[in-house]
């Protein structure tokens, strides 16, 4: 691709094309080269001796890379980068009474856990359910095989903008911690309640956003008893008003 596209500069928003590059930068020495940390965990994989710059995601991560020897002249917190289209915070939209709007990702895929999740859904009234299924066709046929009036099924969005009027129009999400997914629903002012992480980035990501409530970890709850659970946090004054803080 470098040799095809001869392009002035790479935008690495994974550790892989990073490592990559960091490895082929002697080739290309008019190259200029910037990782665009997609998580709030760094790993080892991530190219560190011919990238030109970093745009990191928090102040800890800067701290991280200072003593592995890059400059901080070199770094931007820039957080983790989200689409124009979902720039606009929202006003106060959370609905204060049922039947609150959940979406249901697990990515553009419609993997890590969500169709195990879905079938233990037994919805009671008080949520409305919207699954995210991306590309996954058989996410999709099994959720709409079920005919139930408040489990819908989303096929894959197209556009940013689609996905944004569907955050306009939730009360809160289910979803792996992933770290662009977590910028929208930050962004968007949205509660997150984690029902999934891989084991590594996303279980490192889990932990920060944890520690500062920034989420709600829900994978060691009571499936029957999620849905009360999830309707309880949003009648709470108190936690309404933590979340918001």
């Amino acid at each position: 691709i470098l040799q095809e596209k001869q392009p002035d500069i790479a935008f690495c928003t994974h550790a892989l094309p990073s490592y990559l590059l960091n490895r082929l930068k002697p080739e290309y020495p008019n190259l200029t080269v910037v990782n665009v940390y997609t998580d709030f965990f760094v790993n080892q994989l991530w190219g560190r001796k011919n990238i030109d710059y970093h745009f990191v995601p928090s102040t800890e991560v800067k701290k991280q890379l200072i003593p592995e020897g890059i400059d901080q002249n070199n770094i931007y917190l820039t957080g983790i980068p989200v689409h124009r289209n979902f720039e606009m915070e929202s006003t106060d939209t959370l609905q204060h009474h049922p039947p609150y709007t959940i979406i249901i990702t697990g990515g553009s895929m419609g993997v890590g856990g969500i169709l195990k999740w879905v079938q233990e859904l037994s919805p009671g009234g008080k949520i409305l359910y919207k699954i995210l299924c991306g590309r996954n066709e058989k996410l999709y046929s099994y959720v709409k095989s079920l005919h139930h009036p408040l489990i819908e099924a989303i096929p894959y969005l197209h556009s940013k903008a689609e996905m944004n009027r569907l955050y306009e129009q939730a009360t809160g999400i289910m979803t792996k911690p992933g770290g662009v997914t977590i910028s929208e629903c930050l962004q968007k002012r949205l509660p997150v309640f984690i029902y999934h992480a891989l084991p590594g980035q996303e279980e490192m990501n889990l932990n920060l956003l944890h520690e500062r409530k920034l989420v709600t970890d829900m994978r060691n709850w009571d499936m029957q008893k999620a849905e009360e659970y999830i309707a309880a946090f949003f009648q709470s004054n108190e936690q309404m008003k933590e979340y918001k803080k």
